[in-house]
């Protein structure tokens, strides 16, 4: 089993880490997983890729590409601050799956 630990402070994944966090409440039925992945391309591009979904599930993702790595830092933080607030918003908090 994958060891679960809180997210109080947010930190970056490093180039090519892949950060996932996961939501889950089997009293409230909640199983869901996120996760995101900074890698450069072939162009020197950075991207930005994340996905979510219920746990087990193939899920959705999303891929976004960057010329200055600043705009691809100013995303992850934001996606990152939006799983911190998960709480407030869906009532379970996203722990960091190690």
């Amino acid at each position: 089993m994958l060891a679960l630990t809180a997210i109080p402070n947010i930190e970056l994944p490093a180039y090519g880490e892949i950060l996932e966090l996961w939501a889950v409440d089997p009293s409230r039925n909640i199983s869901r997983t996120w996760r995101i992945c900074k890698r450069r391309d072939l162009f020197g591009w950075t991207v930005v890729e994340w996905g979510w979904g219920r746990i087990g599930s193939r899920g959705q993702s999303r891929t976004v590409a960057f010329e200055q790595p600043e705009k691809a830092v100013a995303l992850v933080r934001r996606l990152l601050l939006r799983r911190a607030n998960a709480e407030r918003r869906i009532g379970v908090a996203y722990r960091r799956c190690d």
